[in-house]
């Protein structure tokens, strides 16, 4: 199984806030914070995917739109006190994938009519094939941790872009609590 986590970040602030799909494994009142911490068993996929919030001016094209990505990932060492858990050896099999598939779009951008106590007539939808890049990795934990369940501290780092120009970087760190099911 899966869990996924959105990551939306303001394009002009750098602010960051984080939100897991499946809220039963957000811990504490960290829903929407930009240290969002998660716990999750063994043998789990995470998946992250960013999103800028649009707040760039006009729609004059793609020039006009902000796109963010992953770039990097730190994992941190068991450095705090008390230890926390050395990061790389709970979460493993780091990939980038693009996620390619159909994503629906309107096919005719324009004005939308509502109804008056009711709803008006539908916008027109198309599909097609859109690219939402995410970054996965696996949860692991070996034999001698039986009785551990370490919080995880980890860095990702997202490029922001301008259309095609990119214009920041953010940097944080958030949590993830890898336990034994």
């Amino acid at each position: 199984m899966a869990q996924d986590i959105l990551i939306i970040v303001n394009a002009k602030t750098g602010t960051v806030q984080m939100y897991a799909a499946d809220p039963s494994i957000v811990q504490g009142n960290s829903q929407g914070s930009n240290e969002l911490w998660v716990r999750v068993p063994a043998s789990e996929q995470l998946r992250w995917r960013v999103e800028p919030l649009q707040l760039a001016e006009g729609a004059g094209g793609e020039a006009d739109l902000y796109h963010a990505i992953i770039t990097k990932v730190e994992l941190w060492g068991a450095t705090e006190s008390p230890p926390q858990g050395d990061a790389s050896k709970y979460l493993v099999d780091w990939i980038s994938n693009n996620g390619a598939g159909d994503t629906p779009y309107y096919s005719a951008p324009g004005t939308i009519t509502p109804g008056k106590n009711t709803f008006g007539p539908p916008t027109p939808v198309a599909t097609q094939g859109i690219n939402r890049p995410f970054i996965a990795c696996e949860t692991q934990m070996s034999n001698r941790d039986e009785m551990v369940s370490p919080k995880i501290a980890y860095s990702f780092s997202v490029d922001i872009y301008l259309g095609r120009e990119k214009v920041n970087t953010v940097t944080w760190d958030p949590f993830v609590t890898v336990y034994r099911p």
